[in-house]
């Protein structure tokens, strides 16, 4: 993943170069063996150091092959609602590309799911930059934060608008979105 590189992306290089070392050891080693055990050691003791040294550094230059390896990585869900906060807020990262939105895609998929998002953080970015497949994931996963934040009719559009494959699937949960929605109501 960081052949192309000298260094691994990590801020911490000038406070503390022998952990940066280390993290890009590790990282190197647990993608090369796909050991998720030692990998799962490493993220539970230094989860946020390797999210904002590792991840958020690479993320202008994410190529798909870096994607499912960070996909590998059990971030919690605070860590990974910070990671869509920041690729939210980043307007350098826009449009979105490819690897990108297969990152956001998986991030949002992860398990743990991400608890009451609306009340953690805005959908608008990530429903108005969206592609089907991530609007497939909020509507089957996140429906509810979608009405919270008043973002289904949005989705909605965008799913009309669309001539995607998943057009109909996604159209398929917002009706049923809606019809729950409208269930709770009475």
């Amino acid at each position: 993943m960081f052949e192309h590189m000298s260094h691994p992306p990590l801020m911490l290089d000038a406070v503390c170069p022998s952990l940066t070392l280390f993290f890009f050891f590790v990282w190197k080693k647990a993608s090369e063996l796909k050991t998720r055990r030692i990998f799962t050691s490493v993220v539970q003791i230094a989860e946020r150091p390797l999210l904002e040294g590792l991840v958020i550094p690479l993320l202008p230059k994410l190529t798909k092959p870096d994607v499912q390896n960070l996909a590998r990585i059990p971030f919690s869900p605070q860590n990974r609602i910070s990671l869509l906060r920041t690729i939210c807020a980043d307007e350098s990262l826009r449009p979105w590309q490819d690897p990108l939105l297969l990152l956001i895609e998986k991030t949002l998929s992860a398990q743990p799911l991400l608890l009451q998002p609306a009340q953690t953080f805005d959908l608008t970015t990530i429903v108005h930059q969206a592609n089907m497949q991530i609007l497939l994931v909020l509507t089957s996963k996140y429906g509810q934060s979608l009405v919270s934040q008043h973002l289904l009719d949005t989705v909605d559009a965008t799913a009309q608008a669309s001539q995607h494959v998943l057009k109909r699937a996604v159209m398929n949960h917002i009706a049923s979105i809606r019809k729950r929605t409208i269930q709770n109501t009475k």
